[in-house]
């Protein structure tokens, strides 16, 4: 509780203070401002005492288990917002917890991090009452910070004259721990419903719902001093749960601050995060266990015959190459015989093991050290092991390494042995091994390391390292010697740190000779033949203690191509950047040749040929270039301030950055450390303008907030610190800049111009404007409003160019202040914004045009859904067939038919010829699978054999009502498919919602919902089940004999106009026509069936010539449009709710028609519902749709 109050002194009671004072029951303390101390007189201190606050013995349950009460005490603390629950308690009562981060705040106003465990479902009630109270999510602690003789019992009670009728209801000192401290979130616990006072300085009594407590003195005669304080004033905060970016920082921790390129984690990296923080674990010789991080478990082909293969080609190397025979078989035998891999005594599961190829290399500068690499790349079938296999973040920074390199003059450098196979693997694989005898059978070996040559093993083994580091955290932090100290950790982890280097010799006098490098194992340690040594792609000479360069460049015959040039270029490794200005050269003519198309083997331009050869011949002074390593030199003293000055500038041959490193001594001696990273600009060329301006104002989103910045940097300018919000003057002025720049770079020949005359020539673009200069140097329209009373900003607007992204920024803001209205509104605003500084956009209307067209939020509220060219018809539709070949299949109804007095519902069961479109239906007696079956079988009996049915999904049966959807979601698909397929015909569905894929069997219902309407308007209510079928079937055979074409109707020579039924009456019960020429005067034939095949050409000759033509033209739909794309962002329609709320969902599939063109799509819509931690209660869904139900809100890019 926080009231106002009068505070004033014993001594000088005249001076009164007006604060606030915070009224805390559970405080036995008074705090007071240092300030509002200072200013009153102090007298004599009050007589301490012992007090007892509000603390009550309460029975705590949790509601999935409430036999289970467990008896504390409670503290209610009116000044705390939380609930906190002793962790001891917590775990008895098997709650269910999830662990938490608290920021706490308390009475000190310092913020303490903590981690804690939620818990939710408890519930307590009085000592002796059976009401129960429900408590917010608690927070577990250790312990609740209480002194116990704060506890009030029966005796304080009786102490006291106007609280002895309540002893007896307050329990004595009972032999239970404090376990709970409940805040004001729970009100109903500390609200008060009795309450006793006393007079001044004596206590009171309140009476909560959880029982009686005393606040106050506890004894009239105690008044020995307090020794213990407590106040319990407690904030709480709970911290969201650590990201991945978050614990993918921790890992990589190279720099104190935060990586700031704003790059968010890929899910693969969660992925890889996830799998080894899971299955990462110490075995019994200290070693890790790391499991392969699979993307997704795969199923892997036998790929034995591969291994076979790749083995005949090893041996054929091993036997021409003795030597490699010799280091090959030694590096294999060391490998079984340290238990890195095991011969296998079973096959394993199909599908979970996987052959991996092996051979040796030799490395450039250890001509006699061979490595043997495992080819997990190597495919079969069309995979590899590295392809489903996830490589991992990058957990090194190699910048960062090097830095600290540099810091302190005792540098020392080592390598780990064999650190990817020091790491084992949970997940096996497999390897074919000869033993150098090439006539003995191949033995097979199960590997147990994570091997040279898998994507995934850098990622684990650094991931090990620093896990390494983490357990071992106070150790590596308390080392007085580094080397020793890490020796020792990595051994606990089964790695070996040797070929130890340092530039002091008594550093490596403390090291074994067996473990410092080939170079420094004499035991002198004389560095005189030490030349150099390779530190992270970086020469370290170690007796001078300096960075060199030494280049190995390779003779390349012929003139140089643009091939040769990259690998010259590339081959200089300079992660600091010490000669990235003399690089900028060779760069520069490799991006020339780019610019001009050069092939990769094509020879260099004769133009770029001098400065190729110049630059080529200046590298050999790079070797004359020594840096020294550490950033202090010798004898400097020790370091007091260091200060990092930055540079960067920009030009059109390139852009670049560079840093200084400026230390001052004790004696304010001053060093300057060398440059920086210089960098080349990429193949768009810009002005020396751009670079500088336009690539800034362009990060900024919004108009308001590049205005709101240009002012705070104008209020540095003036050396004005403050940090209030930017006035409206320092905002006009920042437009005022930000507008003079933008002019000076878009008409630089106009504002030179009118700066001297007054008029422009007429060939500026401008001339027409009677563009003029005001006093403040901005480039407005002169016009012919002059002597109109109208407001400067509409006379004379600011002239800009419409393709800017300033001008784009402005019509951005425009368009959102007119609330995403029409182009009219927006270039209104444009014109009069601001009511001072109206702008006049040169083709004002595309630029505004475009930007409403991109406009998510228009997207949103008026876009059209997207359309894509009209396929091509299929094969079924037109090529001829018998009846019923190729049918389409849906359901309409219900019907309502009487047996009795019972009235029961039926339905219709449609199905269409795609080629002749005759149709035929049956009658069904609900929507069950059976029922739907047994009308399929009575379909096939009457018509005869199918070979393929097609439908709609069933919730999108356009025309069937709300319970016909309910009833189809009720199909068994798998059974019927089943059912079909027994019956060699095939089943297939259109795309959900994609009711227009289905318009030949959807126009059929409603022409014979047309039939029965006026068929069974008569008859309505008086209808039973075989009525209901005749009229099925009379409804049928008149839809059947309407016309297919209606072009000579009304000629009285033409034949009679072509029908479904002249098809059906005449159906052979061949599948297919007989082969053989029928002609006219087998119309008079005794032969029967010469005549019926006769009748049958000649339908099907009338059938291409006057109905497939007709439908050949596309209705609508005729010009394609632009695929939609994965990662494209979409807008789901749907027609039962209103527009506002549509799904947002991401294109992840697009499905890719015969033409090239993209008419349906797998999109990932996202769960709506929020749970109460503000979390997506469900996982994203899958799900196909047709394009025609999507709206495009955002390209991907």
């Amino acid at each position: 509780m926080i009231v106002p109050v009068w505070v004033s002194s014993v001594s000088n009671p005249g001076t009164e203070r007006l604060v606030y004072a915070l009224l805390d029951t559970q405080s036995d303390t008074v705090f007071i401002d240092q300030e509002l101390s200072n200013s009153l007189q102090q007298g004599s201190e009050p007589e301490p005492s012992t007090n007892t606050s509000m603390i009550v013995p309460v029975w705590v349950s949790s509601v999935s288990n409430p036999g289970t009460e467990r008896l504390v005490y409670a503290l209610l603390d009116t000044q705390s917002d939380t609930v906190f629950i002793d962790q001891e308690l917590s775990n008895s009562l098997q709650t269910e917890t999830h662990p938490v981060r608290l920021k706490l705040t308390t009475m000190t106003g310092k913020d303490a991090l903590m981690h804690s465990q939620r818990v939710s479902g408890l519930r307590v009630r009085g000592y002796s009452s059976a009401i129960h109270i429900d408590l917010p999510p608690a927070y577990t602690k250790d312990c609740i910070p209480v002194n116990r003789t704060h506890i009030p019992t029966c005796d304080t009670a009786r102490h006291w004259n106007h609280l002895i009728k309540i002893a007896d209801e307050v329990p004595p000192q009972l032999e239970c721990e404090v376990g709970l401290l409940i805040g004001y979130n729970c009100s109903r616990a500390l609200a008060p419903r009795q309450v006793i006072l006393g007079g001044n300085s004596e206590p009171y009594a309140v009476q909560t719902d959880l029982g009686w407590s005393i606040v106050g003195c506890s004894s009239p005669h105690h008044n020995s001093p307090s020794i213990t304080n407590m106040c319990h004033r407690v904030s709480v905060r709970e911290l969201p749960p650590m990201t991945p970016a978050e614990a993918l920082r921790v890992l990589e921790s190279d720099f104190k601050d935060a990586n700031k390129d704003g790059k968010t984690v890929s899910q693969d990296d969660i992925r890889f995060l996830d799998v080894l923080k899971e299955g990462i674990k110490r075995n019994i010789h200290g070693h890790y266990e790391m499991p392969l991080p699979f993307k997704e478990r795969p199923y892997l082909p036998d790929n034995k015959q591969l291994a076979m293969v790749r083995l005949s080609h090893l041996k054929r190397k091993l036997a021409k190459d003795d030597k490699y025979k010799e280091h090959y078989v030694k590096f294999m035998d060391e490998i079984i015989r340290k238990g890195e891999a095991e011969e296998i005594q079973d096959q394993g599961k199909e599908g979970e093991k996987w052959y991996i190829p092996h051979h040796g290399v030799y490395h450039s500068k250890k001509p006699d050290k061979l490595r043997v690499v495992f080819d997990c790349s190597a495919k079969y079938r069309g995979t590899s092991l590295n392809d489903h296999l996830l490589s991992g973040p990058d957990l090194n920074n190699l910048n960062g390494v090097l830095l600290r390199f540099r810091q302190h003059h005792v540098a020392l450098m080592c390598d780990i042995e064999k650190m990817f196979t020091s790491s084992t693997c949970m997940k096996l694989t497999e390897t074919i091994y000869v033993n150098g005898n090439f006539n003995a059978e191949p033995q097979e070996f199960r590997m147990k390391v994570h091997l040279f040559g898998a994507a995934s093993s850098p990622g684990c083994a650094n991931y090990g390292l620093k896990q390494l580091a983490t357990d071992n955290e106070k150790n590596v932090n308390d080392a007085i010697q580094l080397a020793h100290e890490a020796r020792k950790l990595c051994v606990t982890g089964g790695l070996r740190l040797h070929k130890f280097m340092c530039n002091d010799k008594s550093v490596l006098e403390s090291i074994p000779p067996s473990e410092r490098a080939a170079e420094v194992k004499a035991l002198d340690l004389v560095f005189k033949d030490v030349t150099l040594e390779r530190a992270l792609g970086i020469h370290w000479h170690i007796d001078s203690d300096t960075f060199r360069f030494r280049l190995c460049l390779k003779d390349q015959p012929g003139p140089a191509t643009r091939r040769g040039i990259l690998s010259t270029v590339a081959s200089l490794f300079d992660p600091l950047g010490f000669v990235a200005p003399f690089l900028l050269t060779g760069k520069r003519v490799l991006q020339e040749m780019c610019r001009h198309g050069t092939g990769w083997d094509d020879p260099l331009p004769s133009e770029l040929q001098p400065v190729w050869e110049r630059w080529k011949n200046d590298l050999a002074n790079l070797e004359k270039i020594i840096i020294p390593r550490c950033y202090v030199p010798p004898g400097f003293g020790r370091v007091v301030r260091k200060e990092l000055h930055h540079f960067s500038d920009a030009s059109t041959c390139g852009y670049g950055q560079c840093t200084y490193l400026r230390q001052v001594n004790e004696d304010e001696k001053i060093r300057i450390g060398d440059p920086g990273v210089k960098r080349i600009q990429t193949l768009n060329t810009q002005t020396r303008e751009q670079l500088s301006l336009s690539d800034h104002l362009s990060k900024f989103s919004s108009w308001s907030k590049a205005t709101q910045a240009v002012a705070r940097l104008i209020r540095r300018v003036r050396h004005d610190k403050s940090t209030d919000h930017s006035t409206v003057q320092e905002r006009e002025d920042a437009r005022c800049i930000i507008i003079r720049d933008l002019q000076r770079h878009a008409y630089p020949e106009e504002v030179k111009l009118l700066s001297k005359v007054t008029q422009l020539p007429s060939q500026s673009k401008l001339f027409q404007m009677d563009a003029f200069l005001d006093q403040d140097g901005l480039l407005k329209v002169g016009g012919r409003l002059k002597n109109a009373s109208l407001p400067t900003s509409l006379k004379h607007p600011v002239i800009i160019p419409k393709s800017h992204p300033i001008t784009k920024a402005i019509i951005a803001h425009s368009h959102e202040k007119v609330q995403h209205q029409g182009k009219g509104l927006t270039i209104n605003e444009i014109r009069w914004i601001l009511r001072s500084n109206g702008f006049w956009i040169l083709g004002i209307n595309r630029a505004v045009a475009t930007h409403l067209h991109q406009c998510v939020t228009c997207r949103k509220l008026r876009r059209f859904t997207e359309e894509q060219g009209m396929a091509d018809l299929p094969c079924e539709r037109v090529d001829p067939s018998p009846p019923f070949t190729y049918c389409g299949m849906d359901c309409f109804g219900p019907f309502f038919t009487k047996q009795g007095r019972k009235v029961q519902k039926r339905y219709g069961l449609l199905f269409t010829c795609l080629c002749c479109r005759a149709i035929h239906i049956e009658m069904l007696d609900d929507m069950s699978t059976d029922a739907f079956i047994n009308g399929l079988c009575c379909f096939i009996a009457i018509r005869g054999a199918v070979r393929d049915i097609k439908c709609d999904q069933g919730t999108n049966f356009v025309g069937a009502k709300n319970e016909l959807n309910e009833a189809l979601k009720q199909l068994d698909a798998d059974r019927l498919t089943t059912f079909l397929a027994e019956k060699q015909c095939d089943f297939s569905m259109n795309s959900p919602h994609a009711s227009h894929a289905g318009g030949v069997w959807e126009r059929q219902i409603r022409t014979v919902r047309d039939v029965l309407r006026s068929t069974l308007s008569p008859s309505s209510g008086r209808l039973d089940d075989a009525s209901l079928r005749t009229f099925f079937y009379e409804a049928a055979a008149i839809v059947n004999s309407r016309p297919l074409t209606v072009d000579n109707l009304n000629d009285p020579d033409s034949p009679e106009p072509l029908t479904p039924n002249h098809l059906l009456t005449m159906k052979p019960t061949a599948a297919l026509p007989p082969p053989g020429r029928f002609i006219r005067e087998d119309m008079y034939a005794r032969k029967r069936w010469r005549r019926v095949q006769y009748l049958a050409e000649q339908f099907w000759g009338r059938w291409r010539r006057e109905y497939v033509y007709n439908i050949a033209t596309r209705q609508r739909w005729h010009t394609p449009r632009r695929n939609l794309e994965v990662g494209d962002i979409v807008m789901e329609k749907t027609e039962d709710q209103p527009r506002n709320k549509w799904k947002l969902a991401k294109v992840v599939e697009t499905v890719t028609d015969k033409d090239g063109l993209v008419r349906r799509v797998k999109i990932c819509v996202g769960d709506q519902k929020i749970g109460k931690e503000g979390q997506r209660s469900g996982k994203p869904s899958i799900v196909e749709r047709p394009v025609q139900k999507l709206i495009l809100l955002l390209e991907t890019v």
